[in-house]
């Protein structure tokens, strides 16, 4: 759509053969399938804004397209609301017995997740008790991974589950939320796969705040959880500094968890200095 081909043509004239090259653009609509993704060109359908300046994402095309108009126009996107209103399947079968299937995971459309950072997601997104599905991130070198990378003061991620899904990165590796700095999660949940080096919770990998307030509130995961250090089945690691507040509210964890140093079922490590 759009790309520059090139065509050749091959005519006779007054007995003597030609053949001229040209380089010709063909322009056509997006078909999108009802997966969201472009049959033409596999690019993303976009979310729709509703009345309350809200997107509205209802397929797996509509969310690949929020995240990177979050990571890539951040100065237009990085603040904007949206709501899931449906729930969302991008692979199926990411998982098999909770751990990941092997042996399908070459063909998995990978994921990017919305917020890192420089480009931090600082918006209102309200899963509207709807779930995302099939996420499949694996690089063992990136941190602040999963539905979220990295959100800030003023977000708000709320009632959205991630299932059947799974992350594997570095450092700050959570189901819901990689890095939640002075934001809030709440009435989440995860039941997925999530690993990494350090910071690793099935929930949010990292919970920090500076100054300001961090809140984990109403969330719970189910999912296999593993990790080095800082290691937790809602939160890999709850650490505030004297002017902030770091809180994890009403969490719990029947998820398997597993790490070298500082586990635990709901928070590998609590470094709150309020207690």
């Amino acid at each position: 759509v759009g790309t520059p081909i090139p065509v050749t043509a091959t005519f006779t004239v007054n007995d003597v053969s030609m053949t001229r090259t040209e380089s010709v653009t063909i322009t056509s609509r997006h078909v999108y399938a009802s997966n969201g993704f472009c049959t033409i060109c596999n690019g993303y359908q976009p979310a729709t804004k509703n009345t309350e300046n809200c997107y509205e994402i209802g397929n797996a095309g509509q969310i690949y397209w929020f995240a990177d108009k979050v990571n890539n126009d951040n100065s237009n996107f990085g603040s904007a609301k949206a709501v899931l209103t449906k729930d969302i399947v991008v692979n199926k079968n990411v998982l098999v017995n909770g751990e990941l299937n092997t042996s399908e995971s070459g063909s998995f459309r990978s994921w990017t997740p919305i917020g890192n950072d420089n480009n931090t997601y600082t918006g209102t997104f309200d899963g509207q008790g709807h779930t995302v599905s099939g996420l499949y991130f694996n690089n063992e070198d990136e941190k602040h991974v999963g539905l979220f990378g990295s959100i800030q003061s003023g977000s708000s991620i709320k009632k959205v589950g991630v299932l059947d899904s799974y992350f594997n990165g570095k450092n700050s590796v959570g189901g819901v939320c990689g890095l939640n700095q002075n934001g809030t999660i709440e009435n989440c949940y995860s039941k997925s796969y999530v690993s990494g080096t350090e910071n690793i919770g099935g929930v949010c990998g990292y919970n920090y705040s500076k100054s300001g307030t961090a809140t984990i509130k109403n969330c719970h995961n189910e999912g296999k959880v593993s990790g080095s250090d800082y290691v937790g089945g809602v939160c890999g690691y709850n650490n505030d500094d004297p002017e902030g507040v770091a809180t994890i509210e009403y969490g719990y964890n029947t998820g398997e968890v597993s790490s070298t140093y500082h586990v635990g079922g709901v928070c590998g490590w609590n470094r709150s200095v309020h207690g």
